[in-house]
């Protein structure tokens, strides 16, 4: 079992487990409901920052994931996703959501970690994205 902290601002949570930080979906997180734009990408790391890599155009997107989602390793870094699956660098995950400009998103999510579209990938709240 990794230690992770989880820290909280405006519903927003911070989970963090040795060097790294990912964002989930809390109560007041916004856009609330589903969307319908399909999120998918590599998971990989950008200059420490946790993000999701399109394998045609190299283009990152930090991510608020789905509520439930939290850090399975450090070391080697993964996720786990809500359905309990868990996800390592370089693996492939889509899901339904939408991108967002950060001034849409209750996310503190660092300037060096937005990429060049300067979007945020987010997971629908209760989405329950797929590996692969």
């Amino acid at each position: 079992m990794v230690p992770a902290v989880l820290t909280s601002c405006g519903g927003q949570h911070a989970v963090e487990s040795g060097d790294y930080t990912i964002y989930v979906q809390g109560s007041s997180l916004l856009p609330r409901g589903g969307e319908d734009a399909q999120i998918e990408g590599m998971l990989a790391l950008h200059e420490g920052c946790v993000v999701l890599e399109s394998e045609e155009s190299h283009v990152w997107y930090p991510v608020v994931w789905p509520a439930r989602t939290s850090i399975a390793s450090a070391d080697p870094f993964a996720i786990k996703l809500p359905s309990g699956v868990e996800l390592a660098l370089g693996e492939r995950v889509t899901g339904g959501g939408g991108y967002h400009q950060p001034e849409n998103v209750e996310a503190d999510i660092p300037q060096e970690c937005l990429g060049e579209t300067n979007e945020i990938a987010v997971f629908n709240p209760d989405a329950d994205p797929s590996k692969g």
